[in-house]
């Protein structure tokens, strides 16, 4: 169950601050001075959120300097001091059933067994594919345009599945036994608390999958289905949203390395030596990139990409070498084997 218990501070404090926490912004500032300095912040630092809090801190030091002089404040700083979005209360997901839940944790590789991939470690790759994403690489958005489109089958064949079973349990409801969907009588919240959308896009398939799980458990315990009927359709989308979850995890992992990690598409037309040899090595992982989403026709669905090619870069983009129409989706599928 998720803890009710008020955590310790994330971040310093100082006796000498303005704010009533006594949050230490001096303090703050000097751990996040390589974001700070950053002309685009990576919001696969570690130290993201602590940065994302340190410049609304920041605007409300300003707003509280502002406050103390004589001349009213001008609209740009009333503007600049209103704070950043947060929600009012923790983002929970509540679990019913075991097979939900070990989609979301997945399973540690030992003895013999290979690891699983889980929900939450897909998330944290998804996010880090996200601030490959918005420093233009071409790879991290052809993962997850992959994410989205393959994530969108897996949930309307959850969604199917469920309502067929229903429709078997409505049946006997019209015939005069009427059923009601298990539920478990100790379920688990988990605070979801993620930083980009895909972690929230996992967390929805795990929760439809968890109500897939309790519809057929439900038919299974009524005779709607056999026991095999019911094993074999909770393996099946198992099986589907791990196919998913693997090739995000791989491709993160390759993509965040030191030598990948700095990849954007100006890269493709450099003649330095070290871009020359990133070109080289992703293409060699990967394959050729799709063009449309290489030059910006195709976009994930969540985007932080602020880069943009001017014609003349986007006429030399053209000439790049692209995979077959249809040919990325087996590249990226291919890379878990």
């Amino acid at each position: 169950m998720a803890s009710t218990r008020q955590k310790k501070p994330e971040f310093l404090t100082s006796p000498e601050s303005p704010f009533p926490d006594k949050y230490d912004i001096l303090g703050e500032a000097a751990i996040l001075d390589h974001l700070i300095q950053s002309d685009n912040p990576d919001p696969a630092d570690p130290l993201f959120p602590r940065f994302v809090q340190y410049e609304e801190r920041l605007r409300q030091l300003q707003a509280i300097n502002a406050a103390k002089t004589a001349q009213p404040p001008t609209l740009d700083q009333q503007v600049s001091g209103i704070g950043s979005l947060e929600t009012e209360s923790e983002d929970l997901m509540t679990l019913h059933t075991r097979d939900a839940m070990r989609v979301f944790v997945g399973r540690p590789a030992g003895d013999g067994q290979r690891a699983i991939a889980g929900g939450r470690r897909v998330a944290a790759s998804l996010r880090q594919l996200w601030g490959l994403s918005s420093n233009d690489n071409p790879y991290a958005d052809w993962m997850l345009v992959q994410f989205d489109e393959q994530m969108q089958g897996v949930r309307q064949a959850l969604t199917g599945a469920a309502e067929q079973t229903m429709r078997r349990l409505e049946d006997m409801r019209q015939k005069g036994l009427s059923y009601s969907v298990l539920k478990s009588a100790a379920p688990v919240s988990v605070n979801l608390g993620f930083v980009s959308p895909y972690g929230y896009a996992v967390a929805t398939a795990v929760v439809e999958f968890d109500w897939l799980s309790r519809v057929v458990k439900s038919a299974q315990r009524r005779d709607v289905l056999s026991s095999s009927e019911a094993h074999d359709l909770l393996f099946e989308t198992k099986r589907k949203c791990r196919s998913v979850f693997e090739p995000i995890v791989r491709a993160a992992g390759l993509l965040m390395r030191e030598e990948l990690r700095p990849l954007t598409r100006a890269d493709f037309l450099s003649s330095d030596e070290a871009a020359m040899k990133r070109v080289a090595a992703v293409q060699g992982l990967f394959g050729m990139c799709p063009k449309d989403v290489f030059i910006g026709e195709k976009t994930p669905r969540h985007t932080r990409r602020s880069v943009r090619l001017n014609d003349a870069e986007l006429r030399l983009l053209e000439s790049v070498p692209f995979a077959e129409e249809g040919a990325g989706a087996e590249v990226a599928a291919g890379l878990i084997e």
